[in-house]
């Protein structure tokens, strides 16, 4: 699996402003909101891992298009009879400010993205 880490706000900061959005990987998607994902459109994001401020501690794994520049939280539960994944798209001002909430969604291997219904099935 390839990633990459960024450990310091100013490392973000930086990646952030050399990687604007441009686009919708899902036409009008909201914020805040798990969304089913297909497994193969799944698996052409790149994973992105934070470890600075509130992350230092509670490192958090996050989603990046490199077609449209969004950040997603995201997870993937194969523990059933078929992989399911969902992506909740996240604004980047959270990063900054809301950290607590980012990691919320992202504890206990995702429960929230689970314990929430998807509005919608992308595929």
């Amino acid at each position: 699996m390839d990633y990459k880490e960024l450990n310091t706000e100013t490392e973000f900061q930086r990646f952030d402003k050399e990687h604007p959005e441009k686009g919708e990987l899902i036409a009008n998607m909201k914020y805040d909101e798990p969304y089913n994902f297909v497994i193969n459109e799944f698996l052409k994001l790149e994973w992105i891992i934070l470890s600075f401020g509130c992350f230092k501690n509670d490192r958090i794994c996050i989603k990046y298009s490199q077609t449209t520049g969004e950040f997603f939280l995201a997870d993937m539960n194969d523990g059933g009879h078929t992989t399911k994944c969902r992506l909740v798209k996240v604004k980047r001002s959270k990063f900054y400010n809301n950290q607590a909430e980012l990691i919320e969604w992202t504890a206990n291997r995702g429960a929230e993205f689970w314990k929430r219904s998807a509005k919608n099935e992308i595929n």
